[in-house]
Parts: structure tokens; sequence; C-alpha cells
């Protein structure tokens, strides 16, 4: 009789002792799933994020670039379409306007930009660049007045030369020229001398690196729209999202979670103890036996 009451002991606990496994190995499952649901709504999440977050940084900078063509006299959105003419597409509305917003930030006369990026298109068909590249070093060049940056467009002259040229067109000697007049006579040489690179070179038929270079730009173009249509819904799932994180935190911090913790942790205690103390009797049975 005992050595069945053993026998029958013993497979209890290793009923409880499966169940026990099988539990743990359901949550380990449940964690598991609930880590990757986790990551994968990170991911999406991030990535609205930054659709949303670049979005807001254009409608910035395309206020930015209103405002300071406004100032100069220009109507932005006929110089932004007049720049993606020159650029034949190869640059977004968003590196356009920055670039611009950069040149007439660094006093360089808006009204020569469309000859800047006819400069930098020309550059970067001879070297390989692209024009996006060429353009901010013609634009920062000649912002900071750097032989250094204007070398990458072959733009290559004799800096007292570009000064004593423009201080004869004003009836002056280059030593008499004032920090803002040797910025203009530095400015002016280099548009002279990198327009004439890029008659040298002439205009040229649109390569697979331009048509690449555009499909980029394109698509940039519209992941920004899209930023903008997932904005109003973006704000409203945070405000949801910011509401459903103070619900939880309410409720861990709350009494009735401590309880329900408290009842958990008392569940386990039990089934542990129980299990255990059927092996210590099943074993004493069999010591019995």
């Amino acid at each position: 009789m005992a050595q069945k009451e053993a026998t029958l002991l013993l497979k209890i606990k290793e009923s409880g002792s499966k169940a026990l496994k099988s539990i743990s190995g359901g949550l380990s499952t449940i964690a598991r799933g609930a880590m990757v649901a986790g990551a994968a709504m990170l991911t999406y999440g991030a990535a609205v994020v930054k659709l949303a977050g670049d979005a807001s940084k254009f409608d910035d900078v395309k206020t930015s670039f209103e405002n300071l063509a406004a100032s100069q006299g220009q109507q932005a959105d006929s110089m932004l379409a007049k720049m993606k003419e020159l650029s034949q597409g190869t640059i977004s509305d968003l590196e356009l306007m920055k670039k611009a917003n950069n040149a007439m930030l660094l006093g360089l006369p808006v009204d020569k930009f469309g000859d800047m990026l006819k400069i930098a298109r020309s550059s970067s068909k001879a070297t390989g660049e692209s024009m996006e590249y060429m353009l901010n070093s013609i634009v920062t060049g000649m912002g900071r007045g750097s032989k250094l940056m204007l070398d990458n467009l072959g733009i290559l002259f004799n800096l007292e030369d570009a000064q004593k040229d423009y201080a004869a067109s004003l009836g002056k000697t280059a030593a008499q020229l004032t920090e803002a007049e040797k910025k203009q006579a530095f400015i002016n040489k280099a548009l002279e001398v990198g327009m004439a690179n890029a008659k040298a070179a002439g205009a040229g038929q649109l390569s697979l690196a331009d048509r690449f270079e555009q499909t980029k730009a394109r698509a940039q173009n519209l992941l920004i729209v899209i930023g903008q249509k997932l904005a109003p819904s973006f704000s409203f799932l945070m405000d949801k999202a910011q509401g459903a994180f103070k619900a939880i935190e309410e409720f861990a911090t709350s009494g009735t979670a401590t309880e329900i913790f408290k009842g958990m942790t008392k569940a386990i205690v039990v089934v542990k103890n129980t299990i255990t103390g059927l092996g210590i009797t099943s074993e004493q049975s069999l010591d019995l036996g």
C-alpha cells in the first residue's frame, strides 16, 4: 500500500514539475512575443517620428526661406521653382531651400543664386561629385571667402588681382577697399570664373547619375509630404499614448496593483511548497517501502 502511495505521489510531483515548466515556458514565450511586438512597435514608431520630425524641419526651413526671400524682394515660390528647374530636379526642395537660406545668411546676392546652381551643375558633371555637394561648396566657399573650397569646383583666381579689378571699377585702389568691398570682389570674381567654366563645359545631357539623383530627390520630397500628412495623426497618437502611460503608472502604484502582485507571489510560493512537500513525502514513502 505504501509503495502505491509513493508511486502516486511521485507521479503527482512529476506532473506538478511539468506543469510548472509548461507555465514557465508559456510565460517565456509570451515575454518573447511581447518583446518582438514591442520592438516592432518601436521600429514603426521611430519611422513615424522621423517622418513627422523631417516634415516639421521642412516647415521651419520653408518659413525661413520665405522670410529671407521676401527681405530681398523675391517671391519664394517663384524662386524655388527656378531653383528646381536649374538643378534639374537633382536636389530635394528641402536641400535647395537650406542652401538658399545659407547663401542669404552669408550675405551672398540672392539674384545670383541661379548662377551658383549653374556652376554647381557644371562642376558636378565635370568631377562626378553630386550637385548638392558642389552647391554647398560654392555657397560656403563664396560666403566665407574660402578659395580652398572653391578649388573643388575648379574656380581658380588670384585674390589680389580680383581686388584690384574691383577697386578700379569703383575708382579706388585695392588698399582703399573696405572689408565688405573686398568680400564683394571675391564673390564677383568667383562667379565670373565659375560661369566661364560652366559655359566652356556646356550644359550636357542628363546622365544615369543625374537620373539617380533625381529619383533620390523626388523620394525625399515624397517623404516630406507623407510626414506632413502623418503629423496630425502622430500628434493625436502621442496624446493618447501619454494618457495610457499615465493610467498604467497610476495603476502600478495603486493599492489594487499591490494586492494583485502580493496574491500572485503567494500563489507561486504555495505551488512551489506543495510540490516540494510532495517530493519529500514520496521519498520518505519510498524509503519506508
